[in-house]
């Protein structure tokens, strides 16, 4: 008995620490939402202005959910948000609040609900639930949910044009992440289209109404990360309640962050199959932050995300290259806005460029750092890196961040595949690619990389060609005198770049450079040879590769490698000549022999080069004989990526030097 006693009493404090624990994780959860719209005759007009009112349920509230509000207040400081979120609401509780918002007369609403309508057609006990606990008229159903969804944007709408607000309802989120389940397959989808139907009804009759896709948006985050992230099958809807009981113990009693209980339990964006975590949640303030800037004009003054950058936000993860002008550096951004390239609050990736001022100045090269970031600025294509923001740091340096390509250059991808180079159908592909970024640079903005070389072709996580470093760029090449600069990488200048600057040269220069990157891709090109990187006026940064895989040596043994291969008669098809590399077919050596003429005019440009047989005839994929099949290389890339761009780019002009800052 003693040995009992004694036991019990060593099991008392830790009995006791577990319910006091539990207690406070219900108290948390049970607390009820405390809200407070302030009528429109307590707060000035231009108060009003400024407030954006956010309605839904436990989505919405973040108790038991990530807190995308919170993200929305720290990339907009200057607005007012108010959480209308009530763990458990319904549609037709959203109705029943829908007056008190009315009279505050905000800037704008968002309406997340929906979820507990849906989730009670799978369990009647659900919706008896749901009836009782927010005291509804009925319990939930299809036909409740669409006729209380209309009831709540009716009243949202119908102020007077002049002081009606803004309106986002977002689409409802999947109920777990089994794509197949009936719950996301039937129901969810059912809802969402009621929803959709719903929202253009009541825009009909005027007001300034958008849906936006969270469902939609959710999956393809999903779809994203499960490759990395995902190490259990997610659990069914079903188990949401003890699965959320257990994920808030581990929250507010051991401090675990909304995304590692989504993690421990196989989840990606959600945090027990019906809320979501930190990852989901910075996905809902993805889309309400872009469609607020979208309408900030209308209604939020000017509503725009934080714009003071600090390379204080930025962690340097490793160096990914140098050189004497500069460095970049791979960081993980710790900014508290979603404008990088991926809205994860845990591990956003981006490359931060630090340029030496003091190089640069020495050199009278500032217009040229200068003019790299306004045409990244101008830039909006899926195969040119994406300028993020640009600041100076504390010592005065200048900095651009761009997004991240964790596949390194092109130069680096063919040292590690080796000789004879690529695969033709990836080269091809790559090539497709970086003449789509050429033909936008070229004829859109009128624009001269000078600078195309392996190096300077790097390769996203999806393995897509991209431009970077516009340190040589020349804007405005078909006006005025035009490019005339000697300057480049030594081993891919067009012949027509001369060091004397004797001759006009334009967009030809770039076709002529991406010959011979097509030539080292397809032959693994030729190491690099002592004093290759030293030439006037070279692009500020060196590859991180020493192992530099260049063309031949000189423009007349470019001609004379093709001459001795054009000797031996072959017809053009898809295989390899005679005395070609095996990497190389008849129509590869066409294009590389086409691009790589001495005559600039022989070269054709790169909208006309879209018709070439390399890509019209070829018999490898991705087709590319016909227009549709070039459109079709776009909309994958911007699909995926248009969620990750950018608000905003910093437009203040940080770097402009006077006396007073030095020099």
């Amino acid at each position: 008995m003693l040995a009992v006693l004694l036991a019990l009493s060593c099991a008392l404090p830790f009995v006791v620490a577990a319910v006091a624990g539990l207690y406070v994780v219900y108290a948390v959860l049970m607390k009820p939402a405390k809200h407070r719209f302030p009528p429109a005759s307590d707060v000035s007009s231009a108060a009003r202005s400024k407030v954006v009112i956010c309605v839904g349920d436990s989505l919405t509230q973040a108790t038991v959910s990530g807190d995308w509000l919170g993200i929305l207040r720290a990339r907009f400081p200057e607005l007012s948000f108010l959480n209308a979120g009530v763990n458990g609401d319904c549609a037709y509780n959203v109705a029943v609040k829908a007056r008190a918002i009315r009279e505050c007369r905000p800037a704008a609403v968002v309406v997340l609900v929906g979820t507990n309508d849906a989730k009670a057609e799978l369990n009647g006990s659900w919706g008896k639930h749901s009836r009782l606990y927010n005291g509804l008229p009925q319990e939930p159903s299809y036909d409740f949910f669409r006729s209380s969804l209309g009831s709540a944007l009716e009243i949202l709408l119908g102020l007077d044009p002049v002081e009606r607000p803004c309106l986002a309802v977002l689409t409802l989120p999947m109920l777990g992440e089994t794509p197949d389940h009936i719950g996301n397959r039937e129901v969810v989808s059912r809802y969402n289209q009621a929803l959709k139907d719903v929202a253009a009804d009541a825009g009909k009759a005027g007001g300034d109404l958008e849906v936006l896709d969270l469902n939609r948006a959710l999956w393809l985050r999903v779809k994203e990360l499960e490759s990395t992230t995902r190490a259990l099958q997610p659990p069914p809807v079903a188990k949401f309640m003890g699965l959320m009981w257990q994920g808030a113990a581990l929250h507010y009693l051991l401090g675990w962050s909304w995304d590692s209980v989504g993690r421990r339990q196989g989840q990606t964006v959600m945090s027990d199959a019906l809320h979501l975590n930190d990852t989901g949640a910075a996905v809902i303030a993805q889309l309400v932050g872009d469609w607020l800037v979208k309408t900030g004009n209308r209604s939020l003054g000017e509503a725009t995300p934080t714009k003071e950058y600090h390379l204080r936000y930025f962690r340097i993860v490793g160096l990914i290259g140098e050189g004497s002008f500069g460095s970049v550096y791979e960081v993980c951004d710790l900014r508290p806005t979603l404008s990088g390239a991926n809205p994860l609050g845990l591990d956003r990736r981006c490359a931060l460029k630090i340029l030496h001022r003091r190089q640069y100045l020495a050199q009278d090269m500032l217009a040229r750092a200068k003019q790299e970031r306004q045409v990244l600025k101008a830039a909006r294509h899926p195969f040119i890196v994406r300028l993020l923001c640009a600041f100076r740091t504390p010592g005065g340096e200048m900095a651009l961040v761009m997004e991240y390509c964790p596949n390194g250059n092109l130069n680096d991808f063919i040292v590690r595949n080796g000789q004879p180079g690529l695969p033709e159908a990836l080269s091809r592909k790559l090539i497709a690619e970086v003449l789509l970024a050429l033909g936008y640079l070229h004829d859109e903005l009128d624009v001269v990389f000078r600078d195309l070389k392996p190096e300077n072709i790097v390769l996203d996580v999806a393995m897509h060609a991209k431009l970077t470093d516009f340190g040589l760029a020349k804007a405005e090449a078909s006006s005025g005198t035009g490019a005339r600069s000697f300057v480049g990488s030594m081993f891919f200048v067009a012949p027509e770049v001369t060091p004397a600057a004797s001759r006009r040269y334009g967009p030809a220069v770039d076709i002529y450079a991406l010959g011979l990157v097509a030539w080292v891709a397809f032959t693994g090109g030729v190491t690099s040879r002592a004093g290759s990187e030293a030439f006037p006026r070279e692009a500020p940064l060196l590859s991180s590769c020493q192992n530099q895989r260049l063309p031949p040596e000189s423009h007349e043994a470019m001609r004379a490698w093709l001459d001795e291969r054009r000797e031996e008669s072959f017809s053009f098809g898809p295989g390899p000549g005679p005395k070609q590399s095996p990497r190389m077919s008849s129509l590869a050596f066409a294009f590389v022999d086409t691009t790589t003429s001495t005559e600039p005019l022989r070269r054709g440009s790169a909208s006309e080069l879209r018709y070439h047989p390399f890509f019209a005839q070829s018999p490898l994929h991705p087709p590319l004989a016909e227009f549709s099949d070039w459109v079709a290389l776009l909309p994958s890339v911007v699909e995926e990526e248009e969620p990750m761009s950018p608000a905003s780019v910093n437009t203040e002009d940080s770097w402009s030097y006077g006396a007073t800052r030095g020099s």
